[in-house]
């Protein structure tokens, strides 16, 4: 998630501990896990791994976006971890697509990502105060 060593404890022990307690993270963790997997892995398998990377992101939208509504300090610092997450799981979808899709189809994926990054920022503002003293 980065090359900055000091960032390292919080993707290595911060994050995988609130994603102990919030499914929504854990199944970020694992949908970006899968598709970095698909990355390395031979043909034969890729497609498999894309197939568990859909099925973790699912998951996981389903729980986020409700979390949304109610913003707290038990479920700010996981909300936040997430939503850094969306950004490479949905660049690796559009990536994995190796121009199966069309024009409009990548615009519309890219501006998707758009809208996961406002969700960021109203977990930031919303929470500024709980993410400072946080984790995170």
């Amino acid at each position: 998630m980065s090359d900055r060593w000091e960032t390292f404890p919080v993707w290595q022990v911060s994050v995988p501990a609130l994603a102990s307690d919030h499914p929504f993270l854990r199944h970020g963790l694992l949908a970006l896990s899968s598709m970095h997997l698909r990355y390395t892995s031979p043909p034969l398998l890729q497609s498999r791994y894309l197939d568990l990377a859909t099925q973790h992101q699912a998951l996981a939208l389903a729980d986020y976006i409700p979390e949304l509504r109610t913003i707290t300090s038990g479920n700010c610092h996981a909300l936040f971890a997430f939503s850094a997450l969306l950004l490479p799981i949905r660049y690796s979808f559009i990536s994995a697509t190796d121009g199966e899709i069309g024009t409009e189809e990548v615009l519309g994926e890219i501006t998707s990502v758009f809208d996961y990054v406002i969700g960021a920022t109203i977990i930031a503002s919303q929470g500024e105060a709980w993410l400072r003293s946080g984790v995170l």
